[in-house]
Parts: structure tokens; sequence; C-alpha cells
């Protein structure tokens, strides 16, 4: 082969990738993805940031029958998060996610426009089981629903042994305000929220207006179970309206 029939053939080959590109755009295929294929014994692994912030921004990963587990601690130095994971019920986290016991530390929420359903997951109607978070921070403005792990447990969703230590809820304009949880309308067992003798300034406190509870803000009696629970942070109130150690608001 001669140097011009070379770089003809070069130039298909880069034609050929060009399309191949654009064709993964417009499939919605992921440019870089978490190991693994996502099934229960071959879940999708996070050990880092980096991992974690794709797994973040990536509906695909949040899919029901889709499994996905933590491998590490993660330090996140209390940068920002800038979405929640499954960001309303019509989008909700539908996989299942094992944190196996391992845990997110110094994982910084700042919501400012008004909404609802803040949290590291926004709305879950899976499963997230075996995850801490020590030293998060959420804070949020106007905002209905807001915990530190979710905002929302929809009907279908479970929380199984979860925990958060020495985390801040600061959302004095807000409702349904839990430690963990906003509004829990599935199912909550085994979890904690809880504050330290070693947690400094507003560590271990949650804030809100109306519905603020140290696990729960609220929970719909419906269809909301939470048992084997329990708080120990410290609760305020604007309004001292529906306020409680454990939780705002039963129904």
């Amino acid at each position: 082969m001669d140097f011009g029939q070379w770089l003809m053939a070069m130039g298909r080959v880069r034609g050929l990738c060009c399309v191949l590109v654009l064709l993964s755009l417009a499939g919605g295929v992921r440019a870089v993805e978490l190991s693994g294929t996502g099934t229960e014994n071959d879940p999708y692994r996070i050990g880092s940031v980096a991992e974690w912030a794709i797994f973040a921004t990536t509906p695909a990963y949040w899919v029901a029958e889709t499994y996905t587990v933590l491998a590490a601690d993660i330090d996140f130095a209390s940068a920002n998060a800038t979405e929640a994971i499954g960001l309303s019920e019509e989008t909700s986290f539908a996989g299942t996610f094992d944190g196996r016991g391992y845990t997110l530390i110094r994982y910084g929420m700042a919501y400012d426009n008004p909404g609802s359903n803040d949290g590291v997951f926004s709305t879950v109607s899976g499963c997230v089981k075996n995850l801490r978070l020590e030293r998060a921070i959420l804070q949020s403005s106007v905002t209905d629903n807001a915990g530190i792990l979710a905002g929302t447990v929809a009907p279908a969703g479970k929380i199984i042994n979860c925990h958060v230590t020495d985390c801040v809820v600061s959302a004095p304009y807000s409702s349904m305000v839990g430690g963990l949880v906003g509004n829990c309308k599935g199912v909550m067992v085994g979890c904690s929220a809880r504050k330290t003798s070693d947690a400094t300034g507003a560590q271990g406190v949650v804030a809100g207006t109306f519905g603020v509870g140290g696990l729960v803000g609220g929970s719909d009696g419906n269809s909301a179970v939470i048992a084997q629970s329990w708080a120990t942070v410290a609760v305020g109130s604007e309004s001292g309206q529906y306020v409680g150690g454990f939780a705002g608001i039963l129904g």
C-alpha cells in the first residue's frame, strides 16, 4: 500500500469512527461507564468521587432491575452535589443500591431554587440499603420533602439499614424535613440518625418549618412502614408546628 492509499484508508476509518460517535450520542450510550454489568451477580461498582459523579448524573443506572454497590468509603470533602439522584416520582431511583456498609463522608448538597425532594436520592421507588453517611450537609431554601438520604421514599420504595451520623439538614423555610428522609410513603427498617459527642457546630441538627423530625419529616399512614429505627439528633423549627425528635408527622 502506497502513502496515498494509506491516507484514503485512514480517512475511511476516521469517518467510521465519527459515525459511531454520533450514533452513540444519538442513542444515549454512556461515554464513560462504571465497571460491572448491573446484574445482581455483577453489579455496577462505585469506589471514587469520579465514579459517583457518573452514577449520579446518568439515569440509565437508576432504572428497575439494575444493581449498584459501593466498593469503598468515599470522602467528598464537602463538594456540593449539583443534582439529586432520581429527580421525581416519574424518574425516581428504581434500582437497588447496596452500600455494603461503606460510608459517604462530607457529602455536600446545596439547593437554592424552590422545588421538592432534596437529598442524595431525590425520590426512591427501588431499594437503598446498607449505606452510611457521615458529616453530610444539606442546605435548601424553600422545598417540600428534604432529608440527607432521600427527599421522598415512594410507596414501592425501601430504605434498609441506612444510617446518618453528625449530619446537617438546614431547610428553614421547608416542610417535611427529616434527618434521614423527608417524606416516607414506603418502608424504612433498621435506620438511624444520630449526633455523637464528636459533633461540632450545627452537626447533628435538623431544621425546617413544618413537619420536622429527627429521622423522618413525615409519613403516609396508608402505605408507610417504619420499624426498628431511631434518632438522637437535635431538631428545630421556625414555626414549631408538627415537630418531633423521631418524626414530625406520622400519618
